[in-house]
């Protein structure tokens, strides 16, 4: 009888260690922090250069972009990612982009989430988890927003119904604040 029930508690632990378990030694971003450079691919093998993106020799001018990384077997992502659909849509024509950065899958994997969500937010995939290196290995999901100069404006890790109204008023705040100024960072 205690086997049965050690079974089931062991194996949601295990499952869920791994939204929660990229932490590592690295320092993670603050607010303030420059977003550091990152190159990745899109789910058609199409190049992104956070460099194209923003700063003002940008090909593409963006007044500020959120990033959400994201993996298929983390069922908070699964809940953020449709709030982060909403306030794209609302700010997509003030200048605001939201990519999803797919950590530690292929793009098979990647795109049958993406599929299975429904979701239209462009996909960038970190496989080998380069670019979550580069933010500190945090837990996922793990949502940034940046300015146009590439400050970072929000961070916030993990995502529960208890939480969302206050993370995704936060985060709009934000938004509101860059895509009304016009400018960078404060």
């Amino acid at each position: 009888m205690i086997k049965r029930l050690i079974w089931p508690v062991l194996l949601s632990l295990i499952l869920m260690q791994p939204c929660i378990g990229y932490a590592q030694n690295k320092q993670q971003l603050k607010i303030g922090d420059d977003f550091p450079g990152f190159f990745s691919t899109d789910l058609e093998g199409n190049m992104f250069f956070l460099k194209d993106h923003i700063g003002e020799d940008a090909e593409f001018k963006h007044a500020g972009i959120i990033f959400s990384f994201c993996a298929s077997w983390c069922k908070p992502c699964k809940k953020e990612i449709p709030e982060l659909e909403k306030l794209h849509a609302k700010y997509a024509d003030k200048g605001i982009a939201a990519y999803l950065i797919a950590v530690g899958e292929d793009k098979t994997k990647v795109g049958e989430f993406i599929s299975d969500l429904g979701t239209s937010l462009p996909v960038l995939v970190d496989r080998y988890q380069k670019a979550l290196e580069q933010v500190g290995r945090p837990g996922l999901p793990h949502t940034v927003f940046i300015d146009r100069a590439g400050k970072v404006r929000f961070v916030n890790t993990g995502f529960s119904e208890n939480t969302a109204g206050e993370i995704m008023e936060r985060l709009e705040n934000e938004i509101k604040t860059v895509a009304d100024s016009g400018s960078s960072s404060e």
